[in-house]
């Protein structure tokens, strides 16, 4: 009890420093996640529920490459010499979970600053997820829950490319098993996206998993930005997007060497975007990826790796919501981030238990929709301990 106390006291103290800060990340490995979530090795039971208490520590190495029409866009000497080519980082992320028989909270808080004596940071601290559950229907075959509160989009929805804008609202899920069809659900929610001018979101996905037992998964998402329109036409501009995404994959235990494997693709559409002057009076608002996964995280000496392309128009997906590899190009506001074709390779493997180190690089050059050229590479090298 003295135990469960001084905990709760710490979580306290420590959340009465928070400021938001959002560090960027898009979509993260699979298997990095999974390997995170098995580390609930601190739990505490009393009140007729179970708190657990999780964490990880990342210190990250990146280096960049850009390219502008030929000229060096990044870096000494450069058309933008206050960007760094060389990144370090340091983060800390805290995981509480309370669970009860029909209800359960969940609790992220996120540490994530830049290295560095004179350009280092110590501010920035995310509460990346903070929600709490209950189930309304507990049935033999399906279940249905609700969770208000925030969490990434991602958390929930599945995407390479898009949902990595944060959740502000309530989520609702129906899930029903089927030993002979699959596995089918439907996830839904509506978020908050500018209170200040009631502005709001819809989100959902529909899916079936291990199609009639076959390891093959099928998932249709949308999410609809555009539910108001502004007399401001940059405003619109931001928001015209209703995103259709229709993604299927294959999971299977690969011959010889026995690791569970996943070939995936999917394809995007944009619906509500329109056609503009600078695409030649036409719409570029598709994007699609293909990818390859091999391996899980699990105890000492796995490993595991993705790898996957991605095309991506400037209209497909708005800046604020985009997951995927980017193009380095910082001239177009509202098409920062896509206008691309490119890949990306991640690996990981596990030292111990506790301790993993992932690598990962991604390169890109942009599509013809707008006037300049850009060429994009990134080299990334984490160590993680998660307990």
């Amino acid at each position: 009890m003295k135990r469960s106390l001084h905990l709760i006291i710490i979580f306290l103290t420590t959340s009465s420093f928070i400021h938001a800060a959002d560090d960027g990340e898009g979509y993260q490995f699979e298997a990095l996640k999974a390997w995170i979530a098995t580390k609930r090795q601190v739990t505490i039971k009393e009140r007729g529920g179970s708190l657990s208490l999780s964490g990880d520590i990342r210190a990250e190495y990146a280096t960049s490459n850009e390219q502008k029409n030929g000229l060096k866009n990044i870096g000494n000497n450069s058309l933008n010499p206050l960007v760094a080519t060389d990144q370090f980082k340091i983060a800390f992320s805290l995981l509480l979970d309370y669970r009860a028989d029909s209800t359960w909270a969940s609790v992220k808080l996120k540490f994530s600053n830049n290295m560095g004596v004179i350009s280092g940071t110590n501010n920035k601290i995310n509460l990346e997820r903070a929600f709490i559950g209950f189930r309304i229907v507990d049935n033999d075959r399906f279940t249905i829950d609700m969770e208000p509160g925030r969490r990434k989009l991602n958390y929930t929805f599945d995407s390479r490319i898009e949902f990595n804008a944060i959740m502000d609202g309530l989520l609702i899920k129906y899930d029903q098993s089927s030993d002979r069809f699959g596995d089918f659900y439907v996830h839904a929610g509506a978020l908050v996206v500018n209170d200040y001018k009631n502005l709001y979101a819809y989100v959902a996905e529909f899916g079936v998993l291990n199609l009639f037992n076959t390891g093959v998964y099928l998932k249709y998402a949308l999410i609809d930005w555009y539910t108001k329109h502004f007399s401001n036409p940059k405003e619109n501009d931001r928001f015209e997007y209703f995103n259709n995404q229709f993604l299927a994959g294959y999971r299977f235990v690969a011959p010889y060497i026995d690791k569970v494997s996943i070939l995936y693709g999917a394809f995007l559409i944009n619906s509500a975007a329109p056609k503009r002057t600078i695409f030649n009076n036409e719409k570029a608002n598709l994007a699609a990826y293909l990818g390859f996964t091999m391996g899980e995280a699990r105890k000492k000496g796995d490993w595991a790796f993705d790898t996957n392309i991605q095309y991506v128009q400037p209209q497909s997906i708005p800046d604020y919501d985009f997951g995927g590899i980017g193009s380095g190009n910082s001239d177009f506001p509202i098409y920062e981030k896509t206008n691309y074709i490119g890949g990306l390779f991640e690996f990981l493997y596990l030292i111990t238990d506790n301790l993993t180190i992932s690598q990962s690089f991604k390169c890109s050059q942009s599509l013809h929709f707008l006037p300049n050229h850009y060429k994009y590479k990134q080299y990334r090298l984490e160590f993680i301990y998660a307990w």
